[in-house]
């Protein structure tokens, strides 16, 4: 089984003209199993999914999604078990969201948004916990409208098991980079079996 999750902070990116971003890997970006683990708090590099976006002034401004608690409108959408109060593993805060996929399979953690501009915003960031090596265990897909998009699938390897990772995923690789009508994100269970806690 792999663990990932979202270490303190998740949230949009915002478009900054000194930030370069980079992928683990490439478009298919790291990955792992379940349950899914949403990392608390600290705004420094806890779990984060960001969208990063520049103002007139060129200043970013990162959309917050989850900081210990769900932010700025999103709200869980998932059809997995979700638990919010998980407080081990900890990438930082003082909670972590667990996603359990136990007996069907293809269960996703999802977040909505009522529908807006990703103009602003370069990537989707967050923190993995994985407890399993594999290929193409978890896709990523962000929505326009309701629909799902481009699927990015997440691999970790040996070495990166029982610890958290880094990952970014451009806007761009989730095919929702400057569209008007983005309104969510969510991470499946792609492995075609349960996934549970250890």
């Amino acid at each position: 089984m792999l663990i990932c999750g979202f270490s303190s902070l998740l949230r949009l990116k915002s478009i900054s003209p000194i930030v370069p971003v980079s992928l683990l890997s490439s478009p298919s970006v790291a990955a792992g199993w379940w349950p899914l683990r949403l990392a608390g708090t600290t705004r420094l590099v806890p779990l984060l999914i960001l969208l990063m976006a520049t103002t007139g002034a060129g200043i970013a401004q990162d959309q917050i999604v989850y900081d210990d608690a769900l932010e700025n409108g999103w709200t869980d959408w998932s059809w997995a078990t979700v638990n919010y109060t998980n407080t081990n593993p900890l990438h930082s805060g003082s909670r972590s969201v667990s996603i359990v996929d136990p007996t069907t399979s293809w269960e996703a953690f999802y977040l909505h948004h009522a529908a807006f501009n990703t103009g602003p915003y370069q990537s989707l960031e967050f923190w993995a916990y994985p407890t399993k090596a594999g290929n193409n265990q978890l896709g990523v897909q962000a929505t326009l409208g309701g629909s799902g998009q481009t699927v990015v699938y997440l691999t970790f390897t040996a070495a990166q098991i029982n610890s958290w990772q880094h990952v970014v995923l451009p806007l761009a690789s989730l095919g929702v980079a400057n569209k008007t009508n983005f309104d969510g994100f969510w991470v499946q269970n792609s492995s075609g079996a349960a996934m549970t806690s250890p």
